[in-house]
């Protein structure tokens, strides 16, 4: 148990003790919140000595009155020789104007500030990115100043910078590859676009065993220049360029028409190819080729990726929607993949 204790010799006039007299005090309340006080302020300077930020307490005018040790590791000086320095000495002269900003609304409301990114001068001559967070404490007894918390982001500021890069050369790449694509679709497809016309005309010109030869060159040019309409698509879409002109169109005859020019390839593989229309007569606002498309590629690899059973085309329709369904009895698409 800690106790005070205060006591006095009592004597006569010629000097003789007669006894002692005091009081003793129980003291280990008073002990223990001291001894926990001095911990808890060994651990502050702790952590204030050992942490990377710079934590600096200005004087209401922009003095500095503290500096943690941490501006040594990133701006080349010691803390002692910063003492009674204005606060302005290290900043970049571009960024002066927004910091006097931050300290002028610190004070004027207590409180942490939203930070704000500023470039110090190191000792070396170099600048240093760093993020800096403002609070008032003018009113605090024991810190009575302004508390700034500066972080060096240089790190993360370089990265920013070679993520943007990246990013600009990845759209430029991508930009080059769309009209790459565009041009040679569109040089392609033309010379194909005359193979394919004069197949047709050899395809009446030959005889019957010679045909066949024309009707695989017709129908090779032709599954080419759907690849490279699909090309030409997809570059369009890329450079936002795909121009759709919808107009009210009957949806089941659309679809019917699109099945049916699929049907060889679901006979040659065994399949059942079945369309059901439960809505003949309702109408959307469709881009007629892009509707082709999208049968031609649904019920296309429903076909490709179906081995044996049936594919089933089905348009329905409510007050709204005319949906276009497609179903196979294939494996389905895996579903990490979906």
């Amino acid at each position: 148990v800690h106790i005070r204790l205060n006591a006095r010799a009592v004597t006569t006039s010629e000097g003789t003790l007669q006894f002692f007299e005091g009081t003793v005090e129980a003291v280990t309340a008073h002990k223990e919140a001291q001894e926990q006080l001095q911990r808890s302020e060994e651990r502050f300077r702790a952590l204030v000595r050992h942490s990377s930020d710079i934590i600096v307490v200005l004087a209401a005018e922009g003095r500095i009155e503290y500096v943690s040790p941490a501006i040594g590791p990133m701006l080349g000086v010691s803390p002692r020789s910063q003492i009674g320095q204005p606060y302005a000495r290290f900043l970049h002269p571009d960024d002066q104007p927004s910091m006097a900003t931050m300290l002028q609304r610190a004070l004027q409301q207590e409180g942490a500030l939203p930070s704000i990114e500023v470039r110090l001068r190191h000792a070396q001559g170099h600048y240093v990115f760093a993020e800096v967070t403002g609070s008032n404490r003018l009113t605090d007894s024991h810190l009575h100043g302004l508390i700034l918390n500066i972080r060096d982001v240089t790190d993360r500021k370089r990265a920013e910078t070679v993520l943007l890069k990246s990013k600009e050369h990845a759209e430029e790449v991508a930009r080059f590859k769309s009209s790459f694509l565009a041009n040679m679709s569109h040089e392609i497809r033309t010379p194909l676009t005359g193979i394919l016309g004069f197949a047709s005309v050899l395809a009446e010109e030959v005889d019957e065993h010679h045909r066949e030869f024309v009707t695989l060159i017709t129908r090779s040019g032709q599954r080419l220049l759907d690849t490279l309409n699909s090309v030409l698509d997809l570059a369009r879409l890329e450079a936002d360029r795909m121009d759709l002109s919808t107009e009210p169109l009957q949806v089941g005859p659309l679809v019917q028409e699109g099945v049916d020019l699929l049907s060889s390839l679901a006979t040659k593989k065994g399949l059942a190819l079945n369309v059901r229309v439960t809505a003949p007569d309702a109408h959307a606002l469709l881009d007629e080729g892009a509707m082709n498309r999208i049968i031609n590629n649904l019920v296309g690899n429903a076909i490709k990726f179906t081995r044996k059973g049936e594919v089933d085309v089905l348009v329905e329709a409510d007050s709204t929607l005319v949906r276009l369904v497609v179903r196979d009895t294939g494996p389905g698409i895996n579903e990490a993949f979906l």
